[in-house]
């Protein structure tokens, strides 16, 4: 067994009490710079002010809070590692807290407040009035300063409370404003083998569905299924996507369409890739997106699809290249393939969602040179189109890429050197 030992400090000889009284000053210390993080993150702002309307990226808190020049937060989020949406989390919050939460900003400030605490709570406080704010903060200042646990049910119902008694309209519309962000969400990531389904609902609509998906599960249970419970009712609600088959099993199907036969003809779409190796080995493959997978799990799901397409492997270390802007099929299937994501710092965005760049950028072999008196220079090269010029930006980096002073290129190993507009270097590998 090993212990947790570095130059700087050695645990081995520390009693218990010891342990615990280095754990908190190490606790005390990362809130500290977490509270530094959040004042740095207002001070960002502050030099990045709103010169122009037309620039305006996005309005970082609620009302009376500023706005921040467009594509200043990709620049603090890369520095930090963290997405773009992480970032821009982070330096809203800090805006909102700062701005609108004085309170709780200057107990986070003072070390009596946890940062991620004070976040939670100006996350959601942004669509509130300068009076109903100023109801939460001093509320929750009082509970803040008192340790008492605050959680996120009864922040939302503080937060309520404070819409109904300052700001009546906004409480009576507040129903309508929740129906309008429904919606269904899938998250792959989870596991390979399973989907994380995270759904928003109206309220009858929500109470319908447990019913019917409850009632579902307890016929599978009738005709034999003795899966636990909470199985059961993933089942059922998967059964829903076929509609036709929850019909037939509640009107007696016989045991053999039970789930665990398949679900034939989903329309889901798998992007497998599987070598002769792996077949050989019976070790499955990789699915995109979702990551490895068994080929016992790849043969259930290809059974289960309605057609299955072949397509030849690809050459990645193919070189061709095409004269015109737009690449062919196959060269973007290998770019994606070889990429994987959106290669700007720290995002994630899935290839097969991203537009294709041109590291260098393109000139069209017509182009005249732009006249002028210098000469010109005549049209763009041949062959500027091919694998080692082209890399998979999202719409929102791309645009960054075109309209900023962010530079790349691409590195022989195929890894992307970044540099911001404060000429602060950052390396993107592919696949990662």
């Amino acid at each position: 067994m090993t212990s947790t030992t570095d130059a700087a400090f050695d645990l081995r000889d520390l009693a218990p009490a010891g342990v615990l009284a280095f754990a908190v000053e190490q606790r005390r210390t990362a809130d500290a710079a977490e509270a530094r993080l959040l004042a740095a993150a207002v001070h960002w702002v502050d030099l990045h002010p709103v010169v122009d309307d037309a620039e305006v990226d996005v309005v970082l808190g609620g009302v009376g809070t500023p706005g921040v020049s467009e594509y200043a937060v990709e620049s603090l989020a890369a520095a930090l590692g963290l997405s773009y949406g992480a970032g821009l989390r982070l330096v809203s919050e800090a805006v909102e807290l700062c701005r609108r939460l004085p309170r709780l900003w200057s107990l986070v400030q003072q070390g009596r407040l946890q940062a991620w605490k004070a976040r939670a709570v100006a996350s959601e406080t942004t669509r509130l009035s300068a009076a109903a704010v100023d109801f939460v903060d001093r509320h929750l200042a009082v509970i803040a300063a008192r340790n008492r646990t605050l959680t996120l049910p009864r922040l939302r119902d503080l937060v309520h409370e404070a819409m109904l008694q300052h700001d009546p309209d906004q409480a009576a519309g507040i129903e309508q404003a929740a129906l309008d962000e429904r919606g269904v969400w899938f998250d792959h990531r989870a596991s390979t083998a399973t989907t994380d389904v995270t759904a928003r609902l109206d309220t009858l609509d929500a109470l319908d569905l447990q019913t019917t998906v409850g009632d579902l599960a307890g016929l599978l249970g009738r005709l034999g299924d003795d899966r636990p419970l909470d199985v059961r009712q993933s089942t059922a609600l998967g059964m829903l996507a076929h509609p036709q088959r929850a019909l037939d099993l509640a009107h007696g199907a016989p045991s053999e369409a039970l789930p665990s036969a398949g679900l034939n003809g989903s329309k889901g779409t798998l992007f497998l890739h599987v070598d002769a190796a792996d077949l050989a080995a019976g070790t499955g493959g990789r699915v995109e997106t979702l990551g490895p997978a068994t080929l016992a799990l790849l043969k259930d799901w290809i059974s289960r699809v309605g057609a299955v397409t072949i397509r030849p492997v690809l050459d990645l270390a193919r070189t061709d290249a095409v004269n015109h802007h737009d690449p062919p099929p196959w060269m973007r299937e290998t770019v994606i393939l070889r990429d994987q994501h959106c290669v700007f710092p720290a995002c994630t965005v899935d290839a097969r969602s991203s537009d294709l760049d041109h590291t260098t950028p393109y000139v069209s072999p017509d182009h005249d040179g732009g006249g002028g008196g210098g000469g010109g220079g005549g049209g763009g090269p041949p062959g500027q189109t091919r694998t080692e010029n082209l890399a998979p930006l999202c719409r929102r980096h791309h645009r960054l890429k075109t309209f900023t002073a962010w530079t790349y290129r691409r590195l022989p190993d195929g890894d992307y050197a970044w540099t911001d507009p404060q000429g602060t270097p950052h390396l993107v590998t592919p696949g990662r």
